[in-house]
């Protein structure tokens, strides 16, 4: 008799159904559960809890690990068993393996806050492994596919994220296999909306070409990818990630490859790696092996590596054949006043020269004579051009230092904008992504692509990123270099791809950053805290927990009933993920522990020992104001709840790790770093602290490159490991917050003053002490009652709690403009408009706190004194709270705009957005309005993508009603690009 499976058409089991689509098995759907149960007679009890049921008969099996452990036994995936193994125990034991396999799956691999998680720890596993269960594919497979495949879109979305290479590997390859491929596009409600979502993607690029045809603008969209790259064609796509040989790539270049490597993997298509030597005097080998180094860091994957020294060749031919054409002539104007002349727009003397003059010139150039070498070549473009950038630039120019890989043999190179758009064409590049600065350049790269006569090729501009108090410029960091100021360009201070990696950021974290930046062409002026909160994110949860204690700056304590002898006993590594295993922790009568800890103790004092329980204070030996020994007796039974000090501390044990520990800060002290500022005027000279500490016998088993935590001091990268004796491990803090970036005090050594106390218990003797504890219990309404405290006490203390806890927040959110205790994604002044974006630290995406923030902002003046309430211009503000799963909005016009904005219809409008899908909350009125969108991660609707599309549709609502003022583009250096970050905030 064949077994029957039962199933829910809206939510199938898919690892089931993939195994059991045989022609030995009966498949039914059902519409509900309560109609399954009728069907099958399962109990009705089992309610929406049932997803599948196999039956044989009236036998019955219900729930998916049940079933799957079912088919393990009986469907044709069971014959990836060893063939009729003579060891029944090995046999069992597979099968053991199977079923581990299978309920960890079901009950852990989930969409939702938790996938990052597991799937990091899958990562790993899967690194040396095709399959799951021996070298077969097994039921345990199919399992994980499953629950793989239902989340589908968050997975893939994480992979590339966190670069999960092997999950996604093994992803592809089990989902490749024809019977789950069939039961993936037969039965996953995600394989209809991913053909839904193909067809509106198509129906968007017949959108954008019809929009060019009539003369149309397209809108630049904020943080997203959704760009319409012009005429791409899936699986023709080519980027290109054209890095010059003159430094190590830094977190700007980072951003550029990494927006190239994505588009290229979107359109299935390919990216090219160039590298732009034409500029023999900056450039090295050196700086062309660690750029590869870098992009390898990176998980960058390109199809070649090239050169456009590769067509040196071809370009001075053509620089040959321009001249034959008239469009191009040999200058031998001085370099002041052909500068002066363009300004002025007036035409050189030499632009008229016959075209023979022109060619012999050319190979005085090519010769590098004296004469040549005063020379260089100009593209005939126009002089009279507004855009400067046309007025005749230079093509070709002399230089004379040999080539780092074609030596002496040219003398005349082509510039970037001569040799790019020739050596994109011929290398088959089909979009070129290039920063704003550019913008201006954009007309002459397509002139000379017309002069030439090769084929056209796209171009998309995208905003630099750049952060305050940083230097970006290749040749101010070699300053420091050559100065002695750092290490080199690897330095932890560097800005460099190399440089953070050692300051302890995960290119992981750094994916992650610069993609839901997306390919915006608003420029970005970011804090590092921002980045490096996205960091510790993902550190976090995989970090060992350990312990150190200062070198120099620690105190004996002594305890009565202590282990006399040493004794060891293991914890885990760390306490929310046990994956990442265990340690020995040492204990003894005499344990060590900070200073600055120990200042703070009082007799009579009971504190918890962390890893071991609380202990009792019995006498603290002091020298003057210092602190030389702590004696005093263990309390394990003490309620570890009650006490006020929490302390680390290490037994006094001869495998103690010494650990040299370096501390960063910023390179310079002004937040911008001008085109002429004097970098030796404003250096840092207190860039970094060394001091050292003593480690737990257990970092012993660290390598170069790990993250960890000590516990209370911050998280750490491991630069050096311990491996030999006498020669201490070198660990480099890892900041994870805005004050960490100012850690460097010039190597001084640890502040010798005592910490400010933490509210310690009252000591025995301290009868002021007692006297403050009994007026803050009788101002509780508590003196003189025994027993507990009444409900409606509790409720009262609670309330009151919440209220300083909000009181807090909403101080931190105003203070400042919001810069600290708030994280602000974003804020753009526009005259006439600023958006605020901003991802609090608790509550998450909650409405109600966001209004009161929002109100507390337009009451409270700023720091020059101007009330924030639309004096200064403003038409009205959005506040986004964006969460993980709800992004609350709150939106703002002061009175005297609201003759030109009403507050409801501005936040109902941005709610409408097909990104958005909002929902406005009643209450609203023409001044504030407030309301939440969820999160829909199958559908790809994830908070960070929803508040770029409301902060888009925000501006093109108040665009159209024209109420800020369109670029002129003559207004700053950025050509009248829209400024992101908070440097002026508030305006």
């Amino acid at each position: 008799m064949p077994v029957t499976l039962h199933y829910l058409s809206a939510s199938p089991a898919l690892a089931a159904l993939a195994i059991a689509n045989t022609d030995e098995t009966t498949l039914v759907a059902h519409a509900s559960a309560s109609e399954l149960c009728a069907a099958t007679g399962a109990p009705a009890s089992l309610g929406a809890g049932v997803e599948v049921v196999a039956s044989l008969g009236k036998r019955l099996i219900t729930g998916l690990p049940s079933v799957l452990r079912l088919l393990a036994r009986t469907s044709p995936l069971a014959s990836a068993a060893p063939a009729a193994s003579p060891d029944p125990l090995a046999e069992a034991w597979r099968l053991s393996e199977i079923d581990a396999w299978v309920d960890y799956a079901v009950a852990n691999v989930k969409k939702g806050q938790t996938l990052a998680h597991q799937l990091a720890a899958l990562d790993g596993f899967l690194k040396t492994r095709t399959y799951l269960v021996g070298h077969k594919l097994t039921v345990a497979d199919a399992a994980l596919w499953g629950q793989l495949a239902a989340a589908k879109n968050q997975m893939e979305s994480l992979c590339r994220m966190h670069n999960l290479v092997h999950v996604q590997r093994y992803f592809d390859h089990v989902h490749a296999q024809t019977q789950f491929a069939a039961a993936f596009d037969a039965h996953s409600a995600l394989a209809k909306r991913e053909a839904e979502i193909k067809a509106k993607a198509a129906k968007r690029t017949a959108e954008i070409e019809k929009k060019k045809e009539s003369g149309g603008v397209l809108k630049d969209t904020g943080g997203s990818f959704d760009i319409g790259l012009q005429d791409a064609k899936m699986g023709e796509v080519c980027t290109r990630f054209p890095p010059e040989p003159s430094g190590y790539l830094h977190i700007g270049h980072a951003k550029a490859a990494l927006l190239n490597d994505y588009f290229a993997k979107e359109y299935k298509g390919k990216l090219i790696v160039r590298f732009d030597d034409t500029n023999p005097s900056k450039e090295k080998d050196e700086f062309v092996d660690n750029i590869m180094k870098d992009i390898k860091t990176l998980g960058i994957n390109y199809a070649c590596v090239t050169y456009t020294s590769d067509h040196f060749e071809d370009l001075i031919k053509m620089g040959k054949k321009l001249i034959e054409q008239g469009k191009m002539y040999v200058d031998d104007t001085d370099v002041d006043t052909m500068r002066d002349e363009r300004m002025k727009g007036i035409e050189s003397k030499c632009r008229n020269l016959d075209v023979k003059e022109n060619l012999r010139r050319w190979d005085e150039m090519l010769a590098a004579t004296e004469f040549g070498q005063t020379c260089a070549a100009r593209f005939k473009m126009d002089m009279k051009s507004n855009n400067k950038t046309l007025r005749d630039p230079v093509a070709f120019r002399t230089n004379l230092t040999p080539h780092h890989r074609t030596g002496t043999k040219y003398k005349c190179y082509p510039t970037y904008d001569c040799a790019c758009p020739f050596v994109d064409a011929k290398e088959g590049v089909t979009h070129a992504l290039r920063t704003t600065e550019y913008k201006d350049r954009e007309a002459q790269y397509y002139w000379v692509t017309e002069l030439m006569g090769v084929r056209k090729v796209h171009i998309w501009e995208f905003a630099r990123v750049n952060f305050i108090q940083t230097v970006m410029s290749k040749r101010k960091l070699q300053w420091f270099v050559d100065q002695g100021i750092v290490d080199g360009w690897y330095d932890p201070r560097f800005p460099t791809v190399q440089g953070m990696v050692r300051r302890g950021l995960t290119i992981a974290a750094l994916r992650e950053f610069m993609l839901t930046m997306g390919a915006s062409r608003n420029v970005i002026n970011l804090e590092w805290d921002k980045l490096f909160v996205v960091n510790k994110r993902v550190i976090d949860p995989t970090c060992p927990r350990h312990t150190a204690v200062s070198r120099d700056r620690k105190v004996m304590w002594k305890l009565s009933d202590g282990p006399a002898e040493v004794e060891y006993r293991t914890v885990p590594k760390h306490k929310k993920n046990e994956s990442l295993g265990t340690k020995l922790t040492a204990y003894s009568n005499k344990i060590w522990i900070d200073l600055d800890d120990a200042v703070q103790l009082e007799n009579g004092m009971e504190v918890t020992l962390m890893d071991w329980g609380n202990a009792v204070v019995d006498e603290v030996v002091r020298s003057g104001d210092s602190v030389v020994e702590i004696k005093g007796h263990l309390h394990l039974e003490g309620d570890v709840k009650t006490t006020k000090l929490k302390l680390t501390w290490l037994a006094d044990t001869p495998e103690l790790v010494p650990v040299q520990v370096k501390e960063f800060g910023m390179l310079v002290t002004v937040k911008k770093i001008e085109e002429d500022t004097k970098i030796e005027d404003v250096v840092n000279k207190n860039s970094l602290k060394t001091y050292y500490v003593l480690g737990d016998a257990n970092m012993r088993g660290l390598q170069n490159g790990q993250h960890l935590q000590l516990e209370r001091k911050g998280f750490f990268y491991v630069d050096k490991a311990y491996t030999k004796e006498g020669e201490p491990m070198i660990l480099h803090f890892v900041p994870s917050s805005g004050k960490d970036f100012d850690k460097g005090d010039g190597n001084k050594k640890e502040a010798a003053a005592p910490a400010k106390k933490q509210a310690p218990a009252a000591a025995a003797d301290g009868g002021g002490k007692k006297k403050e504890k009994k007026e803050k219990g009788a101002a509780a309404g508590g003196e003189g009652r025994k027993g507990p405290p009444s409900a409606e006490e509790i409720a009262a203390m609670k309330a009151a709690k919440q209220a300083e806890i909000e009181k807090k927040l909403i101080k931190d959110v105003t203070k400042e403009g919001g810069k600290k205790g708030v994280e602000i994604e974003g804020a753009a002044d526009m005259g006439g408009l600023e958006f605020f974006c901003t991802t609090m630290e608790k509550p998450d995406g909650e409405l109600k706190f966001l209004k009161m923030s929002m109100e507390a902002m337009n009451e409270v003046p700023d720091p020059e004194g101007e009330e924030r309430r639309g004096g200064s211009g403003h038409v009205g503000k959005m506040l986004f709270s964006a969460g993980t799963e709800v992004m609350s909005m709150v939106a703002y016009v002061p009175k005297d705009k609201q003759n030109r904005i009403n507050a409801t219809e501005w936040l109902k409008s941005v709610c409408g957005d097909a990104g958005v899908k909002g929902e406005l909350q009643a209450g609203g009125d023409a001044g504030l309005a407030t309301a939440i969108a969820k999160a829909n991660p199958d559908a790809g609707m994830f908070t960070i993508k929803m508040k770029d599309a409301a902060m888009a549709h925000g501006f093109s609502y108040l665009r159209e009603r024209g109420c800020f003022p369109e670029d002129t583009g003559d207004d700053d250096d950025d050509g009248g690009e829209y400024v992101y970050g908070d440097d002026d905030f508030p305006s």
